[in-house]
């Protein structure tokens, strides 16, 4: 049995577990450490039922709450709601939501989903081109589907970008380069010519997005792409998601990423300007990364790179 101090024990957990499921009963069978590294305190659970049902689940715990990043994350509770109000309705590949305990106490509460066994990461390994390409098809689809629902309804409680957000970061990145070596020439210039060009963000065909659609939180499952991680889900351009995916990749991987999402996401045609809005999404997730690092404190080659990153995105858009 995993043991630590920000988890409840076996005895309470079950009791929580059985509230939150609408079970009279709920018995621990195994608890796990979860293996792959996480913001938040998880485990991976096998349940008993009342009903003798099984469920093998992931644990997301609270554990005080989340760091809000001036609004990008919204914490365990949040992606709860996220999979409630969006995913569920939409029925997208996830793991499916089994339920969320709520506590009055803060860093008590914790997410119930599905655990898949024998997933894998989408990673830089043999055959990650062709994974790659499917989770930006993925992503395609998610979008016009997201995009579908928001014409017919609105999301209440889903975060929204708009130009304050991506002006936040662009001022805070700007602040963070003064604070460690004094913001460049270029680089005054890449955030002015963010800051004038970013209304081109607040896109009409604005739709869900994840908010983080990295690599490592896509899961590959009996051949479907998973996603995982839904607390910095919002509205805003799909842009934001496909240059998460694409960070870092080879120009053939990314290219092969673009055109699957092209077709997927606008099977009529795509906006003669969606491109330039991928590099102006580019743009602001070099900002929020380097408003968000450490390197103000030590050098950061994470910082470094992102700082070339920021050179070569802004000088693809004129800006430098």
């Amino acid at each position: 049995m995993m043991r630590s101090a920000h988890l409840p024990d076996t005895a309470t957990l079950e009791g929580r577990l059985a509230e939150a499921l609408g079970c009279s009963s709920v018995r621990v069978i195994e608890r796990q450490p979860n293996p792959q590294t996480s913001t938040f305190p998880s485990e991976i659970a096998k349940l008993e039922l009342a009903d003798r049902a099984m469920l093998h689940a992931f644990l997301k715990y609270e554990s005080g709450g989340s760091n809000g990043s001036h609004g990008h994350r919204g914490g365990v509770p949040y992606e709860a709601s996220v999979n409630r109000i969006l995913l569920r309705p939409l029925g997208v590949s996830v793991p499916e939501y089994y339920g969320f305990y709520a506590d009055g106490h803060a860093g008590q509460s914790f997410l119930i989903t599905e655990y898949m066994t024998g997933s894998l990461r989408v990673s830089k390994s043999a055959g990650s081109a062709a994974a790659m390409m499917q989770a930006a098809e993925w992503l395609g689809q998610f979008h016009a589907r997201g995009e579908q629902l928001l014409g017919r309804r609105p999301v209440p409680g889903l975060q929204q970008y708009d130009r304050a957000y991506y002006l936040g970061w662009s001022r805070r990145a700007e602040q963070a380069t003064v604070e460690a070596s004094g913001a460049a020439e270029w680089f005054q210039a890449a955030v002015a010519g963010f800051r004038q060009s970013v209304d081109a963000l607040l896109c009409t065909d604005a739709s869900p997005i994840h908010g983080e659609y990295y690599p490592k939180n896509i899961l590959v499952h009996d051949g479907r792409i998973r996603p995982i991680d839904w607390e910095s889900a919002a509205v805003a351009a799909g842009e934001v998601d496909l240059a998460a995916l694409i960070e870092k990749w080879p120009a053939e991987t990314v290219e092969l990423c673009q055109r699957a999402y092209e077709q997927a996401r606008w099977p009529g045609g795509a906006p003669p300007d969606w491109r330039r809005r991928l590099r102006l999404a580019q743009l602001y997730l070099q900002f929020r990364w380097l408003a968000a690092g450490a390197w103000r404190r030590a050098p950061d080659p994470a910082s470094s790179w992102r700082l070339g990153a920021t050179r070569s995105v802004s000088a693809s858009l004129g800006f430098t």
